[in-house]
C-alpha cells in the first residue's frame, strides 16, 4: 500500500509544480500580513519553479510596490498584464506604482483599464479616488470616492478622503 501511494502521487503532478504552488501559497500568507520582504522571496522561488505562474507574479509585484521598489513593481506588473491582460488588480497596482513614479498618464490609463474590467471594484474606486484628488480633479475623485464607499461604507478613511473631495 506504501509503495502504491508514492507512486499514486508521484504521477500526480510534477514535483515543481508542487513546490510552486507551496512557494505562492507561503507567498500569499506573507502578503496578506503584511510581510511584503517574505512575500516577495517566496514569489520569486514560484516564479524560478514555473516562470508562467502569473498569480505568483502578480504577488511579487504588489511585495515589491509595497516595498517601495516601484520601478521593479512596475516592469513585474507589466509582465503579469501581458501574460493575462485581464487580471483589473494588477492593472490597478500598475496605477498605484505609475503614481508613485509620478507618471500621471500611464497611472491613470492603468486606473480606467481596472475598472473597465472591473467596474464594481471598490479598492480601485477608492485609489483611483486619491490619485485623482492628488491630481486637483477634485469632482472626479468625488464620484470614485462615493464608490468607493459603497464597497466598503464604515472605512473611516474612505469618508474622510470623500469628504475632502467634496469641500475642494
Amino acid at each position: 500500500f506504501f509503495t502504491l501511494f508514492i507512486a499514486l502521487n508521484w504521477t500526480a503532478a510534477p514535483s515543481s509544480a508542487l513546490d510552486a504552488q507551496l512557494q505562492f501559497d507561503l507567498g500569499e500568507v506573507a502578503l496578506r500580513k503584511g510581510e511584503y520582504e517574505r512575500s516577495a522571496i517566496h514569489s520569486e522561488r514560484a516564479l524560478a519553479l514555473e516562470p508562467s505562474y502569473n498569480y505568483a507574479r502578480h504577488n511579487l509585484t504588489v511585495a515589491l510596490f509595497h516595498l517601495g521598489q516601484t520601478e521593479q513593481a512596475v516592469i513585474e506588473g507589466k509582465r503579469t498584464v501581458s501574460e493575462n491582460p485581464h487580471r483589473p488588480d494588477t492593472h490597478a497596482i500598475l496605477g498605484r506604482a505609475y503614481a508613485e513614479q509620478g507618471n500621471i498618464m500611464q497611472a491613470n490609463s492603468a486606473f480606467r483599464k481596472s475598472l473597465e474590467i472591473a467596474p464594481s471594484s471598490g479598492i480601485t474606486h477608492y485609489y483611483y479616488g486619491r490619485f485623482l484628488y492628488d491630481n486637483k480633479r477634485y469632482t472626479q475623485a468625488s464620484h470614485h470616492l462615493k464608490e468607493a464607499s459603497v464597497w466598503q461604507p464604515n472605512d473611516p478613511w474612505i469618508h474622510y478622503d470623500l469628504g475632502r473631495s467634496l469641500h475642494r
